[in-house]
């Protein structure tokens, strides 16, 4: 059924086409929820039009002049009762009747009930198709993924505060015997400041250790109260990794610096590479338009440069792999298609 639609698969199907000889492909096959507020045309056992009308009742379980529909009736609004085949006075008055003689789009509701079911029938086998030769199945719907809560507002509840008590960080049991309130004081001032000044206070805390005496434990005075590392990394949220990698920046004499990585994506070693050779050698080559300028998402103003005639990317590729293999012997060489990324990210930056 390769490079047929859904509908035409329908009627393909050898297991469908012996039960529906008698069914024409061009049905829509409205479901028995579409069947609400649909004009529709009543015919009697003879196959003569009675009287025009609306779908109103279609489960089931309804129930019209105290009888069930079941399966096989609907419930009609009697709009226009044609002369002589109905009495006129049954205008808008709710009738029962079977799904069979009952016209709509030009076929029978029972008509459509019948397409729809081989529709979903033969929808469930493609699917079972793809699953069985290792496809993903196809889905239309999208799941919007639940917002999770941010790391703020997880550690400055009661809970996360709380859950101190359970920590167990050395024989002093420095996390245990911390007061709460200063725990939440503590939290609430370091997550409520920039992100350069926690990176400041989580370089100082290297500078700020020390061992008491008779014992060869770090600790480090907090509020008048020495902590081990441990209790010091619960108490502030500070993850194993964090905390020992801030230790590796404090001994390089790395200064506090902003995040900057807000809503950016980072890039590999060898595109950074790429982009700053890259940028050079556009510099070099390209002609400047003073007649032609564009202002950046930054909000400076830029004036546009242009590439001579005839100038081919693949060109660059063989001295910006050079350069950065000389700089950097273990970086991998860019392809064709890195430097269409790289030349976007030039573009934007230089206008």
């Amino acid at each position: 059924m390769q490079g047929l639609s859904l509908s035409e698969a329908v009627f393909t199907d050898e297991d469908a086409v012996d039960s529906l000889q008698d069914i024409d492909v061009k049905c829509s096959g409205l479901t028995r929820e579409d069947w609400v507020n649909k004009p529709v045309m009543l015919v009697n056992a003879g196959g003569e039009n009675v009287a025009k009308g609306i779908c109103r009742n279609v489960l089931p379980s309804d129930c019209v002049d105290d009888k069930c529909l079941g399966l096989d009736h609907v419930g009609v609004l009697v709009m226009e009762p044609i002369e002589g085949m109905m009495d006129m006075g049954s205008m808008f008055s709710l009738r029962m009747w079977p799904i069979s003689c009952v016209f709509c789009q030009g076929y029978t509701l029972a008509h459509h009930l019948l397409v729809s079911a081989h529709r979903l029938r033969a929808q469930m086998r493609l699917l079972e198709k793809r699953r069985k030769e290792g496809r993903r199945a196809y889905v239309s719907t999208r799941t919007t993924p639940h917002p999770r809560p941010s790391k703020k507002s997880q550690v400055l509840q009661n809970t996360s505060i709380f859950q101190l008590s359970s920590f167990v960080c050395c024989e002093r049991e420095c996390t245990r015997f911390f007061p709460r309130d200063e725990v939440l004081a503590l939290r609430t001032e370091f997550y409520t400041c920039s992100s350069r000044m926690r990176h400041a206070k989580q370089l100082e805390v290297h500078g700020q250790l020390h061992k008491l005496p008779g014992s060869s434990r770090n600790v480090v005075t907090l509020s008048g109260r020495d902590v081990c590392e441990k209790a010091w990394r619960h108490i502030f949220a500070i993850s194993k990794t964090t905390f020992y990698r801030n230790r590796s920046e404090f001994k390089c004499g790395m200064r506090p610096r902003d995040h900057g990585n807000l809503n950016m994506k980072r890039n590999r070693v060898s595109t950074q590479q790429a982009t700053a050779t890259l940028s050079t050698l556009l510099e070099d080559k390209a002609d400047m338009m003073p007649h032609k300028a564009r202002t950046l998402p930054n909000g400076s103003r830029v004036v546009k440069m242009v590439l001579p005639r005839g100038t081919k990317w693949k060109k660059f590729l063989v001295t910006i792999n050079k350069v950065s293999t000389r700089y950097n012997p273990h970086i991998r060489f860019v392809c064709a298609g890195d430097v269409q990324v790289t030349v976007e990210m030039v573009i934007n930056m230089h206008g």
